[in-house]
């Protein structure tokens, strides 16, 4: 998993890991214990016992209120949030047959007007919340595995 966060216990000395999920850490104890962390997994510490290689798979964790949502260029607890957030992951998309993403989010958030000008292949829809007087026009920031989508095709 990309952008694990490994430190080692008791220090600021870390590394995350790279896009395939590996690691280097180098000048680490042999009596060491590694704590490895990522938003919405369940952190786990890993005393080294003199290894010198550790595998470790992540596991989710149940989030409550100290939630961390990631907001524009910065992050919020979810408990400060004071705009509407919402997520669709991959389980909900894979269940629905369709041909584009705006179909597929049909029926899927609340408050969410998805509305097709044309069904030709490479047309985009238009994502509208509560409405056209909502304060910014109704329109979302959409974002995508963490990358911003100007049109949804």
């Amino acid at each position: 998993m990309a952008g694990v966060t490994i430190l080692i216990k008791g220090t600021t000395n870390g590394i995350l890991t790279d896009a395939s999920g590996k690691y280097i850490l180098n000048d680490v104890p042999q009596d060491a214990t590694l704590i490895f962390s990522f938003i919405g997994m369940a952190t786990q510490e890993i005393p080294l016992n003199g290894r010198t290689k550790v595998d470790v798979i992540m596991a989710e964790a149940a989030v409550g209120l100290n939630e961390v949502v990631v907001v524009g260029y910065g992050t919020e607890k979810k408990a400060d949030l004071t705009g509407a957030v919402a997520q669709v992951n991959s389980t909900v998309l894979e269940s629905r047959p369709l041909v584009n993403l705006g179909q597929g989010l049909e029926g899927t958030i609340s408050n969410l007007q998805v509305s097709q000008s044309s069904y030709s292949p490479g047309s985009g829809a238009a994502f509208n919340i509560r409405g056209y007087t909502s304060i910014n026009g109704g329109s979302p920031l959409v974002l995508i595995d963490g990358v911003v989508a100007d049109q949804i095709h």
